[in-house]
């Protein structure tokens, strides 16, 4: 099996309880864990780092720079790393607003109702990160 050692993943959500257990589950699967709780967090260690994935609260608190102000500064710098955001709406909830998101360079979701799974169904368990590739949702 491959490591994960070099595999850097940023998770930015502004409330400390969700990233207290984000943190340690990506540590624990062997990847470095960078986190931010907001916008300009986020943007530094975007820059500063590299992460080679970015997962983004998409509903941050901050009316002036949510989540997908952040995907839009992420890719306006001509960034490509993958964003996957985390969201309590799903497509059949609110589709335009995961329209926007993904027209903003989003590349897949996770809901998280009731603890995060992957969009493609919202039973099955958030699976390893593939440093490899990316699944992206259906748009």
């Amino acid at each position: 099996m491959a490591s994960n050692d070099n595999f850097k993943i940023l998770f930015v959500d502004d409330k400390v309880n969700v990233r207290s257990f984000v943190g340690p589950a990506i540590k624990s699967a062997g990847y470095q864990y960078l986190e931010a709780e907001d916008g300009p967090a986020a943007l530094y260690l975007i820059e500063e780092e590299q992460p080679d994935l970015v997962v983004l609260d998409i509903m941050l608190e901050d009316p002036d720079f949510g989540g997908l102000d952040i995907c839009k500064d992420i890719r306006s710098r001509g960034n490509q790393t993958p964003v996957i955001f985390l969201t309590v709406k799903d497509r059949a909830e609110d589709p335009q607003y995961l329209r926007r998101a993904f027209s903003l360079g989003g590349d897949d979701y996770i809901t998280n109702r009731t603890g995060p799974t992957w969009s493609g169904s919202p039973t099955t368990p958030i699976p390893t990160p593939n440093p490899v590739g990316l699944r992206t949702a259906q748009r």
